[in-house]
């Protein structure tokens, strides 16, 4: 281990784990190899690291920084944010490393760190002896050609060097805009600017980091952008993500009406409410400030615990709803000082200090047995400060200096709370904004702010969010499954690039497209591979017969170390003459035989059906949620192991990789799962659910368009 290397181990030891530490630093060793061409120099090529939200991909590229620097890697530009708050975080943590590496003799420094908006007035670099220098850049037009400028001035200095040039969350404005648009023959200006700073390097890695890749990866292969090597950072211990939130967890989800969500928007004069928001978001408040309660530690009270409202984009918006959540505690604190027996306390505060009350402790608050806790409540209300976080003049502060001066904060905002930005004591989440017409699953999947390492407050957090916006997230978790499945193989070198690339299939519903349709060209796919029921229908009397049938010809195969009924049919209408039941399968998981192609080969393929029942007197139990007429549910379990490979079949690949052991390939797969339906407040349903697999054809996603 070098001095940089050393240096970074020693702070991210306690950060994140020694486990974690040596993940980063082997990653970082596999980048460079991939990289560096026999004879020590880069080859301009492209690489992506791809994380996930909020895991913590900052402490991945500051190691491949100080492994770089201690192997003859001179300088590095670190592209980061489209906005000062990000820019500054990334400056904040850069100098955390790197400001105090010094010389054995410990008297100089051995990194000099110059921001982009410095370079304007810093033209001609000299490092002597091993000194290195690390460049924080801004997406930002200017900052971009100070960058140039620099490069040109110093041509000469950077013939013989090596340049790493990281671009933090690099599918965000980095990328051609006019790609896959009429005007393709004119590069958008970021796009142009960095292809101008790369063209003035003569031996360079330009690395994208960032957990939402689907834009890069569509790109076509001729953009100099396109990936030529992917790389995987996995989360380390303790982190809560898709899997954690959006898997069936419904502890931690609150829906919020539609028309709850739609009352946010500004009003005429004469419609405004200030005291009066959405019951929902009044819920989400008082929820708020009793979980920040609960954890409050006195010894730990440095920073205050903080809630994000995220429901509309416009500035005048956020105004808005600043103003009516401050109206609103204002009204409660003046409330909360009357005497305990007064009509309004008791009619309006309890009332609003119930909401949250319940949510937490499952019963009404008890004014004799819970008088100290509520006078706490009342304290803490009081300090609650409500603010706003967008480009506005009015803002005039960041979250940091917000927090400097708060004991519990409430953020409304839009933009600048997304992206990159890490809010560490964030345990209450207000989103319900989306687009009206197609949303895109980068952007979306950005805005989880609540993703990250959260053990200590898992047991209170809560994220409000809109029916549409809790599917959105559940088919980005199943679309992100499959994906990492893939990448994992690019990753240890089972998989190249161009298979990766031709294969690449986002599984989201039609109007989730997987990013932006101005930086590359998709196509939607109608039909996929796992066609999984996630709508509650009545079990008839033939399909509990059915599954007696296949228990009674005791066969039985293993998965694993899983052990599964099954039985095989020659073809789909051997299965369906036996079965009769084949029709209502199709109905139940919504697929129409009409999708295939008569030469698809469809009908002549042997179909083997696989009984998920369990093997106790516990049956297996799904929640059903419902809203209006609808009802949704989860079918798939987790059930592989984490970090499992794929080509182990001495292990229980989990339900939705069944098609990748060998004994089903290239068979139509029918699961059949006997559930308990669990409905709110209802006595279980017993009852069966389907998945169906058709090999070679994948239906309802997106791929590239030629």
């Amino acid at each position: 281990m070098g001095t940089f290397l050393n240096k970074f181990i020693e702070i991210y030891n306690n950060k994140i784990g020694t486990q974690g530490v040596e993940e980063i630093v082997d990653k970082s060793n596999q980048i460079l190899e991939a990289s560096l061409k026999s004879d020590g120099f880069f080859n301009n090529e492209t690489g992506l690291l791809v994380g996930k939200v909020q895991s913590g991909k900052t402490s991945n590229f500051l190691g491949l920084s100080a492994a770089a620097f201690d192997n003859d890697v001179d300088v590095i530009f670190l592209i980061g944010g489209v906005d000062n708050t990000l820019f500054k975080q990334n400056i904040k943590r850069v100098k955390e490393v790197f400001s105090n590496v010094r010389s054995k003799s410990g008297i100089s420094r051995l990194c000099e760190i110059k921001s982009s908006n410095e370079l304007k007035n810093f033209h001609s670099i000299t490092l002597e002896g091993n000194k290195k220098l690390i460049v924080p850049v801004l997406k930002n037009t200017d900052h971009f050609k100070y960058v140039v400028k620099f490069l040109e001035y110093n041509k000469d200095f950077f013939k013989s060097k090596n340049v790493i040039i990281i671009d933090d969350e690099g599918d965000q404005g980095s990328l051609d805009g006019n790609a896959a648009s009429d005007k393709r023959t004119n590069k958008t200006k970021w796009n142009q600017l960095i292809l101008k700073i790369r063209s003035n390097l003569e031996h360079h890695l330009y690395l994208t980091v960032t957990a939402t890749p689907y834009a890069n990866f569509l790109l076509d292969e001729i953009e100099v952008l396109s990936p030529n090597f992917i790389k995987v950072s996995k989360p380390g211990k303790g982190y809560m993500g898709l899997n954690t939130f959006h898997d069936d967890n419904e502890n931690m989800i609150v829906e919020v009406d539609d028309d709850e969500a739609e009352e946010l928007g500004i009003k005429t004069e004469s419609d405004i409410n200030w005291t009066s928001p959405p019951e929902s978001l009044r819920t989400a408040i008082s929820y708020f400030v009793w979980a920040s309660l609960k954890k409050f530690d006195i010894n730990n009270a440095n920073e205050p615990f903080e809630m994000l409202v995220n429901a509309k984009r416009d500035i005048d918006d956020h105004k808005y709803i600043r103003n009516l959540i401050r109206g609103f505690v204002n009204e409660q604190i003046k409330f909360s000082k009357l005497n305990w027996t007064d009509l309004r306390f008791i009619g309006t505060f309890k009332d609003f200090a119930n909401l949250g009350f319940k949510m937490l402790f499952g019963r009404k608050i008890d004014i004799k047995l819970d008088k100290e806790l509520l006078e706490n409540f009342c304290e803490l209300l009081n300090s609650l400060n409500i603010e706003m976080i967008n480009s506005s003049t009015e803002t005039g502060v960041n979250i940091e200096s917000i927090k400097q001066n708060s004991d519990l904060v409430i953020y409304v905002g839009s933009d600048l709370l997304g992206r990159g930005i890490t809010i560490d004591k964030l345990i209450v989440t207000y989103i319900t904004r989306s687009a009206k017409s197609k949303n895109n699953a980068d952007t979306t999947l950005q805005r989880a702010r609540w993703f990250g390492y959260r053990e200590k407050y898992k047991d209170v957090i809560k994220v409000f969010m809109t029916r549409k916006i809790i599917n959105f997230f559940e088919s980005i978790s199943t679309m992100e499954e499959e994906l990492w499945s893939s990448l994992e193989l690019v990753d240890n070198g089972n998989m190249s690039i161009e298979e990766f690339s031709g294969s690449l299939f986002l599984s989201l519903p039609e109007d989730l497209r997987p990013a932006r349709s101005n930086i590359a060209k998709t196509k939607y796919v109608s039909v996929r591979k796992w066609q999984r029921q996630n709508s509650f229908f009545k079990t008839s009397k033939g399909e509990f017969s059915f599954t007696d049938i296949i228990k009674t010809g005791d066969d039985f195969e293993y998965f694993g170390q899983k052990k599964f009924f099954v039985k095989e049919f020659k073809t789909w209408d051997d299965f369906s003459e036996v079965s009769n039941i084949n029709n209502i399968i199709l109905e139940k998981i919504n697929l129409k035989l009409s999708f295939f192609k008569p030469d698809s080969n469809f009908f002549n393929k042997k179909v083997k059906v696989i009984l998920f029942e369990s093997s106790d007197s516990r049956p297996y139990k799904r929640s059903v949620k419902e809203l209006d007429n609808s009802t949704f549910f989860t079918l798939f379990g987790r059930g592989a192991e984490k970090d499992l490979d794929l080509n182990n079949e001495d292990k229980y690949l989990g339900d939705s990789n069944l098609h990748m052991y060998n004994s089903n390939k290239d068979m139509i797969l029918i699961q059949i799962h006997k559930l308990n339906f669990e409905f709110n407040s209802k006595e279980p349903i017993p009852g069966v659910a389907y998945a169906l697999y058709i090999p070679g054809i994948e239906i309802s996603g997106y791929e590239k368009s030629n």
